[in-house]
Order: C-alpha cells, then sequence, then structure tokens
C-alpha cells in the first residue's frame, strides 16, 4: 500500500468501509490476477475483518468458502446487511 494510499484509511475504519475496500480488492484480483488461489484470497479477505465484533464468525464464514465466487457471493451477502 502506497503512503497516499495509507493516510487515505481512518484508523479504526467501519464495516462498510471495510466491504468497499474488500469489494475493490476483490475486483482488482478477478481483473488482473484471476488465477490467484482461492485460499490466497480467503487469507487476504479475513484480514478485512479482524478487529470487528462478530468479526471471527465473518473470517470462519470466509474461510468455509470453496471458490471465488462463493466468496463474492458471501460478501455480497455481507453488503446488504451493511447498509
Amino acid at each position: 500500500m502506497s503512503n497516499a494510499q495509507a493516510s487515505d484509511t481512518p484508523e479504526n475504519p467501519s464495516l462498510a468501509f471495510r466491504l468497499a475496500a474488500l469489494n475493490r480488492h476483490l475486483a482488482l484480483i478477478a481483473k488482473y490476477q484471476p488465477d490467484t488461489p482461492p485460499s490466497q484470497i480467503k487469507n487476504h479477505a479475513g484480514r478485512y475483518f479482524k478487529g470487528v465484533p462478530g468479526g471471527a464468525e465473518i473470517r470462519r464464514q470466509i474461510f468455509g468458502q470453496t471458490s471465488y465466487a462463493g466468496l463474492l457471493e458471501l460478501v455480497s451477502s455481507f453488503n446488504r446487511y451493511s447498509s
């Protein structure tokens, strides 16, 4: 992450902010690195929820996904509930 990007990140980002960042991250992976193994994507996705109330359960759900499509569907369901 560049210094400009790091300085744009709030110290304690909201769930909505984290989900928006994760959605952007997933879109970039799909566009530029479509062959990234799901295990690597899940590891990165799980980090977005560190320190979030209920984050352990969210990470458990993320790590339970077996495909990129399943992860996208799960994140989409989070988006519906965070708005």
